[in-house]
């Protein structure tokens, strides 16, 4: 879905679950004017590596799903933001932010690179050092 949205509570959060949505909604109300607009479920990368076509008369396409999905694609001022929303986020939540950023790169032929954020319930101090080497942002809520 690269459909952009205000950043504000929504109806839908296409492909979260209660928990993610819940940090999403925690976060829009903490920071109501962090970002102008949004889009959920940002797919990245290169897709399928075979033919999706599913139904040759109607060319149904399952390509979508094997694309890799940014949670969170925000945008304010003309700056990107990849966020990747996790409980009790890891040291991996770290890894697959900046993979993420290298792919939306890589797709948008891109010569800045966004800033990265994990949006988390709980980070423990090692995250912390980890990701402020790597630079990337951790925001608890």
């Amino acid at each position: 879905m690269r459909d952009f949205t205000k950043w504000e509570i929504q109806y839908h959060y296409p492909h979260m679950r209660d928990f993610e949505v819940n940090l999403i909604e925690k976060y829009i109300l903490e920071y109501p004017r962090a970002y102008e607009e949004v889009a959920y479920s940002y797919p990245v990368g290169h897709g399928a590596p075979t033919n999706p076509i599913v139904n040759d008369e109607t060319e149904g396409s399952v390509e979508y799903l094997y694309y890799k999905k940014i949670d969170i694609l925000a945008k304010k001022q003309g700056k990107i933001t990849i966020i990747e929303v996790k409980k009790k986020a890891g040291a991996s939540a770290i890894g697959q932010v900046l993979g993420y950023r290298d792919l939306y790169i890589l797709d948008e032929k891109l010569s800045t690179k966004p800033s990265c954020v994990i949006l988390t319930d709980e980070a423990s101090p090692d995250l912390l050092h980890i990701a402020k080497k790597q630079g990337v942002e951790i925001i608890v809520v």
